[in-house]
């Protein structure tokens, strides 16, 4: 029971990043992934690669940066050396640089969780801007599930990509989008990623 408790409230920890717009890994003391959130997942096997627990970047100075973050987790004085802690820059080919960053994790906030030393927030300079799913949900009356959905679509560019990233099933993301086209007064997706950029442009 406690393990599932201690589980639940990790993941909503991540799940927060997500709704801020945050790709986010939980790493133990000793750089290895323990846990990492939806947002995080598109970015795996493309920008960054995850083997055997060990996180990695595809462009070879941005891997360096990154392995410096990952390094400066497994001192015992960390958070020690502030310069360590500088932010990594991963650059890619045709896209904008992704920038990481890494949040120590102190105190009580270990055990929740589930001993994480650190985490890592991926900030992707070049996703587009979008309103916060909490205003999604007053302006519209979207639910929840409705919100990460459209926001996941401006992300992903199509339907299935979004839908499989959020880990729901083809038909339930076809059902939730025309929901949001009849709240918001939109009938295509490219109608409806327009209205987000344009309000989180506001």
């Amino acid at each position: 029971m406690t393990s599932l408790l201690i589980n639940s409230r990790a993941d909503a920890i991540l799940d927060a990043l997500e709704l801020l717009g945050r790709p986010a890994f939980t790493l133990s003391k000793f750089g290895r992934v323990m846990r990492f959130n939806a947002r995080a997942a598109p970015l795996i096997g493309k920008d960054l690669k995850l083997t055997q627990h060990r996180l990695s970047a595809a462009d070879d100075g941005g891997n360096a940066e990154l392995q410096r973050l990952v390094a400066s987790i497994q001192v015992p004085h960390f958070p020690g050396n502030v310069a360590d802690l500088r932010p990594a820059l991963i650059r890619r080919e045709e896209l904008p640089p992704l920038v990481v960053r890494v949040l120590p994790v102190i105190g009580a906030l270990s055990d929740v969780l589930d001993g994480a030393r650190a985490i890592l927030v991926v900030t992707d300079t070049g996703a587009p801007r979008v309103p916060a799913a909490s205003l999604l949900e007053s302006a519209f009356g979207l639910t929840p599930a409705e919100s990460r959905l459209a926001l996941r679509l401006v992300e992903t560019g199509d339907l299935a990509s979004a839908a499989r990233s959020l880990g729901i099933m083809a038909g339930t993301a076809r059902n939730q989008l025309k929901s949001v086209f009849r709240k918001t007064d939109t009938a295509r997706q490219s109608e409806l990623m327009s209205l987000l950029v344009t309000m989180g442009s506001a």
